[in-house]
């Protein structure tokens, strides 16, 4: 199907793509523009023989460098798509994702949307929304930026633990602990008396809270690595600003997944309806910070 999406030329085209999940690709440019401001997107060119080959991808810090995001549309996930031979292997575009929002959030949901690039106005990217029903077509052109180019890589590891958790169980947990804390605890317990359990908890001012979830929990399910030995623990504490960035993204999908290692990232997957999927990448926070933290504000009210 890839390759098909390839042959058909389009003369004039820079590169083209089309789909007809817009409501879908609405709500994940909306999540996007809450993390990320000015960013390169990637078309990549589909290989011959290679179906997963080819597609849009995003990979790019947020302004504190706190969050990761790592994106990928395959090629196969489009209706349609193209690139042009003439950009090699990828063509990279400088977007304001606020800006790019503005513009997709008119999409109603049974409209077409086509994102091209014409060779003759390599400055704009072309949005063409149809509705063949109602028998009308908008364009519009967003101002491309220029940026710099260099890919934001995660080193490659071998995770301890991936944990599969309904989508809206997770962000039912983190909301809640939002309005009570600033940073959540989330730890995997997988010892002999206590196996594959997963537990959220933070503390603030006023009160405490402690979610307790287990492999026998509805939706749950736990993958492990057959290097983990037994008696393993995996333990790190997030900013809960962090955890609910991608909160919109929630409906996207019935169930999202957590990776998990020790010292190292956490990574949180959401499946982007058929479209592809999206990874949010978050380094625990040192707990020397908490304690500085509540020093400070104690000897402040002192």
């Amino acid at each position: 199907m890839a390759d098909d999406k390839a042959s058909n030329n389009k003369t004039g085209l820079l590169m083209e793509m089309g789909t007809c999940q817009t409501a879908s690709f609405r709500v994940l440019i909306e999540a996007l523009k809450e993390v990320l401001k000015d960013v390169n997107i990637k078309f990549t060119g589909i290989e011959p023989g290679n179906p997963n080959s080819g597609g849009m991808t995003i990979a790019a810090m947020n302004a504190s460098q706190s969050v990761l995001i790592k994106l990928r549309l395959p090629a196969r996930c489009f209706d349609s798509y193209f690139l042009n031979p003439k950009c090699g292997k990828n063509h990279v575009i400088g977007v304001n994702m606020n800006s790019f929002f503005k513009l997709i959030k008119t999409m109603s949901n049974d409209d077409n949307l086509t994102l091209y690039i014409e060779e003759s106005d390599t400055n704009n990217l072309g949005i063409r929304l149809e509705n063949g029903e109602k028998k009308y077509v908008t364009t519009y052109k967003l101002k491309l930026l220029e940026l710099s180019n260099h890919d934001t890589n995660l080193p490659n590891s071998q995770f301890q633990y991936m944990i599969s958790i309904p989508s809206d169980r997770f962000h039912k947990i983190i909301r809640d602990a939002s309005s009570i804390a600033e940073f959540m605890d989330i730890k995997f317990v997988d010892t002999k008396d206590n196996a594959n359990t997963l537990i959220f908890s933070c503390r603030g001012e006023f009160a405490s809270q402690e979610t307790i979830l287990t492999d026998n929990t509805d939706g749950l399910s736990v993958t492990k690595n057959i290097d983990v030995k037994n008696d393993c623990i995996v333990q790190g504490l997030y900013d809960l600003k962090n955890l609910t960035l991608f909160t919109k993204c929630g409906n996207l999908c019935s169930n999202i997944e957590l990776y998990l290692k020790n010292n190292y990232p956490l990574v949180i997957k959401y499946q982007v309806a058929n479209l592809g999927w999206v990874y949010l990448v978050l380094s625990p926070i040192n707990n020397n910070h908490i304690i500085d933290s509540d020093s400070n504000s104690d000897s402040d009210s002192d």
